[in-house]
């Protein structure tokens, strides 16, 4: 008895090395009414001539194709999607006859999704104030990313599910829809909904926020180092503010420096005792010139609260107040204290064992570790 070929039906890629073998490559997923690609690869398979595609569903024959080829080819076949599929499951079957009349045949179970398009729903902006304008547009592409061509309706609820605004078979013009809505000056607050709908029953919804909100009207960057060093002088930190139209911010600064190793103790040889030192070094008003100001702390000022030892770590905290209104605006890092810049670390490749006696050769790596 000779070889019998094997047929092999995938939906994703593979790589057999089994002579005589076929790979059929499919898509796990069918969407009625729109065409997709089977990929055929003969192998060493030099006897076969026909191949019969099939979809059933429920033990109908939906659709069937027939395609001849030459041993060894790797070919594509372009397969259309009858529209007649339910969303549910269907078998694809693969049915291949050799020259001598042979049979060979097998099958596996697919998807049917009904979904031929995708929709995407873009606002201008993710919350809105009560009488502000909400812009947003629908976009509908099919599974090629091509236009959709057709209509569609959209409609607004509010937050409590009343509906505000609705645009009936509004026709797409190259797959988009450009709408907006004016609100009240007294909305109801909370999550509103924007649900659109294809002339072909897809639906998506996007959730905006309408609330009175107030934007923040200046920020504050702190540009300090990741660490310093045991033997540095001198620790520079950097206050910026700016408004948000990017001028800077008229006002002054505060600034704390917190030892978050805790509190730590030194004797006094004087008076022959321990006590504790301050956690906390606070600095006096700072004013802002053109939002920005420079604070240099020496060795000495960082030494009132902290050991200054590899591992210490300083925290440091700093509140603007704008002179204008008084609002505050805070922000914080953390400045860790190092012996070294640089760290060296042993590789995993570096065996985890030493036997005594017998030559060990382990594998480093010199890391240096960026103060920004």
């Amino acid at each position: 008895m000779g070889i019998v070929p094997k047929l092999v039906l995938l939906l994703s890629v593979s790589c057999l090395s089994a002579d005589e073998t076929f790979v059929v490559l499919a898509p796990k997923t069918l969407r009625p009414g729109l065409a997709t690609s089977i990929h055929y690869n003969t192998r060493n398979a030099p006897s076969f001539t026909s191949v019969i595609t099939s979809i059933y569903q429920d033990g109908v024959e939906k659709f069937s194709s027939k395609s001849t080829f030459n041993g060894g080819q790797v070919f594509m076949r372009r397969l259309n999607v009858p529209t007649d599929l339910r969303p549910s499951s269907a078998t694809l079957s693969v049915s291949f006859t050799d020259r001598n009349g042979q049979f060979y045949n097998s099958s596996t179970e697919i998807n049917v999704e009904s979904k031929a398009h995708s929709i995407f729903i873009q606002t201008d902006k993710a919350m809105y104030k009560p009488s502000q304008t909400v812009n947003f547009r629908v976009v509908v592409v099919d599974s090629n990313m091509m236009p959709h061509r057709g209509s569609c309706n959209v409609k607004i609820k509010d937050a409590e599910g009343n509906k505000i605004k609705q645009w009936r078979d509004v026709e797409l013009e190259s797959g988009t829809l450009t709408l907006n809505l004016e609100l009240s000056d007294q909305p109801v607050l909370g999550d509103w909904t924007i649900k659109a709908t294809t002339d072909q029953g897809e639906v998506e919804e996007k959730t905006i926020s309408i609330a009175k909100y107030v934007l923040p009207k200046f920020e504050v960057t702190l540009d300090a180092p990741t660490y310093i060093l045991v033997r540095d002088s001198q620790l520079m930190v950097t206050i910026e503010t700016k408004y948000t139209f990017g001028n800077g911010v008229d006002g002054v600064a505060t600034v704390s420096i917190t030892n978050k190793n805790g509190a730590i103790s030194t004797y006094d040889n004087r008076l022959r005792r321990y006590f504790y030192l301050d956690r906390t070094l606070e600095l006096g008003s700072l004013p802002l010139v053109d939002g920005k100001v420079e604070v240099k702390l020496s060795r000495g000022q960082l030494a009132r609260i902290s050991r200054l030892a590899n591992g210490d770590e300083l925290e440091i905290s700093v509140n603007v107040t704008e002179t204008l209104t008084g609002i505050t605006r805070n922000q914080k890092e953390t400045v860790k204290v190092l012996s070294y810049s640089e760290r060296i670390e042993f590789l995993s490749a570096s065996p985890a064992t030493f036997k005594p006696g017998f030559p060990y050769t382990g594998f480093v790596s010199l890391i240096f570790i960026p103060s920004l």
